[in-house]
């Protein structure tokens, strides 16, 4: 027989103020009964957070609470590219994703994973790099690697050339 998590609630919304300004809402997914790790979700770029509400709900029924929100230039970030607005990885990577680690640590009271997809996977694992004593740990979703030993061996050696060289 297979048990069916129980359903959680709608998630609550926080607002968010990076230290420059900028603004977003992140969603907050708090399980009934947490029983494994929190996740803070990077989403893949053009993702508006709310594509992964049924991935945060099932992570929140699962016991996992959950932290998403829009990144720059997308859904509730009062960021927009445009002339003007000047923002790139270095934002995203030592402004908003540490902020976000920080409520959710401070919200579920341990160290979250990262939980990325796609460009938000580069992301997640550039921080982890970066910051590996505040997370918990890097889940990726579909997200590309260039670790040239796995490919056939002519190609094998042009990806090394080509991360070595270009």
């Amino acid at each position: 027989m297979v048990s069916v998590p129980s359903p959680v609630e709608a998630a609550e919304i926080l607002p968010v103020r990076f230290e420059d300004r900028a603004t977003t809402s992140a969603n907050l997914w708090r399980p009934h009964k947490q029983t494994g790790p929190p996740f803070v979700i990077v989403p893949a770029m053009g993702v508006r957070a709310s594509f992964y509400r049924p991935v945060c709900a099932a992570l929140a029924a699962c016991g996992h609470g959950v932290l998403n929100a829009d990144q720059r230039g997308h859904g509730a970030s009062t960021i927009r590219p445009r002339r003007g607005d000047d923002f790139g990885f270095m934002e995203l990577l030592q402004t908003d994703i540490p902020h976000l680690v920080q409520i959710a640590t401070d919200v579920f009271g341990q160290a979250p994973r990262l939980l990325g997809h796609s460009l938000g996977g580069q992301l997640s694992c550039l921080y982890a790099g970066q910051r590996p004593a505040t997370i918990g740990g890097v889940a990726i979703i579909a997200c590309a690697s260039l670790w040239w030993r796995k490919f056939p061996p002519l190609l094998r050696h042009g990806i090394w050339m080509f991360n070595h060289f270009a």
